[in-house]
């Protein structure tokens, strides 16, 4: 528990230094709810910008409105659906504030306008400013560019970098594939193996109007100015341009730059024919319309270009390395004196403004059904290599693959319907884009000829509803549900978009709501109003902000939580289960998920009561202790003095010390002989009758002879000689016999009487007084024992 109470203080340390923003994260299924209202809005994050999106596509077009991006966003490569389609465009402005969206991703190749934006129509008051994207993957089908698709808005300071894949069947740009208005300090520069391409599908998808900035420039007098493109290859039919596919209607472009840009087309040898007059390839632009005097190239530069040509279509394609092909009133081409063109080129050997003696390269085409291919090789000076070195000569003839010959496909016939085209049964050779009515590829056919037109629509009537304050109605209309095309008449002679059929919801009948706080067992809610209606909630009484039913709840404050240990009752105490307790509210709860609520009396659990046993006095011995007589629990192990159990007393208050030896007795207590050891005796303690202490064996004395006789036990000596028996020798000796001795006869000169004493030598003395003191200390110290 402490270590978790840690671990919570840390993290309200932690969280309490963040600015609210970073901690309460906005509901962006929300985001623009004041739109009706608000003229500015931010989007900080992937989901306010799909909500963003989610918007427009709904119906929402932010005219007059101010969009603006506050970071940069990743969208991870995800499918990602245009902003503004041509049913619903975006009309708004949209600030990027030098802020990147990276990693867009489009694989929807049905899609028409297709890009960052689908369809932005906001021009002449909006504008697209300020906005990279970085690494772009875009396969789509018609009106495809990375910022947008189709825009009729004015283009400043957005940039396409990094990764570039760009593809579609016409009007394809590395910017718009379709743009009206202003353009200014725009630039698409990709790494190495970027692209955009033109694929020719059918008629009228046929890889056309395909350029590294824009695919098809619109009419209207517009300007592109300080715009770039470099690195970047960029393949179509026709009308493929550096900078642009194709101009319309006066057009001006000013201080423009391609740089290291590759120019292919891939058009067919009878596209190519077909449609000689529009086969315009250029560094800059493809085709240059300009149908007016207005319309101009000034000021740029094209460098390091290399277009890449089909030997057998060359005749008929135009290429040069400012523009390709200059439609203008009275034959008038462009000026193009103050343009530069500059750096390595290699390809067309009818390009325009190129650099005398220069190689031309032929890439390698592979052969047609009916027409050859060719090798890679170089010509120069009429001459053809085999190597850029031009070190290896070959022949015209070494340069030709001969025809494939056709690869025919059955196409079983197909009705056509209200939204698709059917066809009829026919062969197609996929290699040279080629028909047939039989399969022995006989009978040629055009494209048209095996094409069925849309059937008519199949309609429904839809009544008119009223709308609700929560729900739209609508107006009476007629509905295609195989096209979902809408109808205001039966004939279907005036044709309708889905918002025009919609009635607005009529007004709200609100009720103000008051704010509750909330606390920690019950939630809270903010101040609302709301329509009993339509069920619908708003944060202020104009009713201009609406919210969820969620959006007005305060969540509850939250228990503040102790976990209280399980504790087992006594005989004395009652106990407790393990519980949790909320000290702000006061209530009790089972489990730490706080799920069972409980009563306090729930928690509790009952004494048990003793278990008593008597236990009778008894009196201390001289070396056992007593005690006194006690009650005892053996359930919690209490002692108490008394039987209503109202004295508690320890153990050691009952018990009795020992009396101890008080009285002690000398038992077996013997004198030494002269013939037999002695023992000091044992003393016991009268009370107990046990020996305290354990007494010494005293040495036997021995015999001391006198005259013969022992003067202690009277034994005769044996070795005793009477004097009178015997003649006394001539000098007192001192005879010694088993150790004892004998003080014979002492006769002194002039002196001739017997003594008539005995003398004992002084060493015997000083023995026996030794002997008494140490007899004394001892019994001395037994006595204080």
């Amino acid at each position: 528990m402490k270590k978790l109470i840690r671990i919570v203080v840390s993290l309200a340390v932690i969280f309490s230094t963040l600015p609210l923003s970073a901690i309460v994260k906005a509901d962006t299924t929300n985001w623009g709810f004041d739109y009706d209202s608000a003229t500015e809005f931010t989007i900080s994050d992937k989901e306010e910008l799909i909500a963003f999106r989610d918007m427009v596509n709904s119906g929402k077009s932010f005219s007059k409105k101010t969009v603006s991006l506050t970071a940069d966003i990743d969208l991870n490569n995800e499918e990602w659906i245009p902003i503004g389609s041509k049913e619903h465009p975006f009309a708004g402005s949209f600030q990027g504030n030098q802020n990147t969206v990276k990693n867009l991703k489009i694989t929807n190749e049905d899609l028409n306008e297709a890009g960052f934006f689908g369809n932005a129509q906001g021009a002449p008051e909006a504008v697209i400013a300020d906005l990279t994207l970085e690494n772009v993957d875009i396969r789509a089908n018609h009106t495809v560019g990375a910022l947008g698709g189709y825009m009729v808005t004015k283009t400043m300071n957005c940039n396409v970098i990094g990764d570039i894949t760009i593809t579609g069947t016409f009007m394809v740009g590395g910017l718009a594939g379709d743009h009206y208005s202003m353009i200014t300090n725009s630039h698409v520069q990709g790494n190495e193996g970027s692209s955009v391409n033109g694929l020719y599908v059918k008629a009228d998808s046929e890889g056309d109007n395909i350029g590294g900035l824009v695919g098809l420039r619109g009419e209207g007098n517009n300007l592109i100015s300080d715009c770039s493109v470099a690195n970047l290859k960029i393949t179509g039919t026709r009308k493929i341009g550096g900078l642009i596919g194709a101009t319309f209607l006066s057009n001006n472009i000013e201080n423009c730059n391609v740089n290291n840009v590759i120019i292919e087309t891939n058009a067919s040898t009878g596209y190519a024919l077909l449609t000689k007059s529009s086969m315009g390839l250029g560094g800059l632009v493809g085709v240059f319309n300009s149908y007016s005097e207005t319309g101009h190239i000034s000021s740029s530069t094209v460098s390091d270009i290399e277009f890449i040509i089909p030997e057998n279509i060359i005749k008929s394609v135009t290429a040069g390395y400012m523009y390709g092909l200059s439609r203008a009133t009275g034959g008038t081409t462009p000026d193009l004196s103050d343009n530069l063109v500059t750096g390595n080129f290699k390809g067309s050997n009818n390009a325009k403004d190129s650099a005398a003696g220069i190689a031309v390269h032929y890439t390698r085409i592979e052969p047609t059904c009916l027409e050859a291919g060719r090798i890679e090789h170089w010509l120069s000076n009429l001459k053809y290599y085999a190597d850029l070195l031009l070190s290896k000569e070959i022949t015209e003839a070494d340069t030709i693959i001969p025809a494939s010959g056709h690869h025919a496909v059955h196409i079983e016939a197909k009705d056509a319907s209200c939204i698709e085209t059917g066809n009829i049964d026919h062969w197609h050779c996929e290699t040279c884009d080629e028909y047939f009515a039989d399969e022995a590829l006989t009978i040629k056919l055009n494209k048209d000829d095996v094409l069925l037109e849309k059937t008519a629509h199949t309609v429904s009537e839809v009544k008119a509803k009223e709308p609700t304050c929560s729900e739209a109605g609508h107006i009476a209309y007629w509905h295609c549900e195989t096209c979902d095309e809408y109808f205001a008449d039966e004939a279907l002679t005036i044709k309708l978009n889905k918002d025009d059929v919609l009635l607005e919801k009529t007004a709200h009948t609100v009720s103000e709501v008051k704010a509750k706080e909330p606390t920690c067992s019950e939630a809270g809610h903010i101040a609302y109003w709301h329509c009993e209606a339509c069920d619908e909630y708003f944060a202020d009484e104009a009713l201009t902000i609406k919210i969820n039913k969620g959006d007005v709840l305060l969540e509850k404050t939250g228990h503040t939580i102790s976990e209280i240990r399980a504790k087992e009752p006594t005989c004395s105490e009652a106990g407790h289960i393990a519980y949790w307790h909320c000290e702000a509210c006061d209530e009790y709860f089972a489990d730490e998920a706080l799920t069972i609520k409980i009563n306090k009396d729930d928690v509790l659990l009952e004494k048990t009561g003793h278990t008593i046993s008597e236990i009778k006095a008894k009196e201390p011995t001289c070396t056992g202790q007593g005690h006194i007589a006690y009650w005892y629990c053996e359930s919690c192990g209490k002692y108490y003095a008394d039987e209503a159990l109202t004295i508690e007393i320890t153990l050691k208050e009952t018990l009795l010390e020992a009396s101890g030896h008080t009285e002690l007795k000398l038992i077996n207590a013997k004198e030494a002989s002269c013939t037999e050891a002695g023992y000091t005796g044992d003393y016991l303690c009268v009370h107990c009758n046990e020996i305290v202490r354990k007494g010494t064996v005293i040495a036997k004395t021995g015999h001391e002879y006198v005259n013969g006789e022992c003067i202690k036990c009277h034994e005769k000596d044996p070795n005793y000689i009477n004097p009178e028996d015997t003649i006394p020798p001539l000098n007192n000796d001192v005879d010694k016999n088993n150790g004892n001795t004998q003080i014979k006869t002492d006769q002194h000169e002039g002196n001739n009487s017997p003594m008539t004493g005995v003398e004992v030598p002084y060493t015997l003395y000083l023995l026996i007084s030794v002997c008494s003191g140490f007899s004394l200390l001892a019994w001395w110290k037994l006595k204080r024992e």
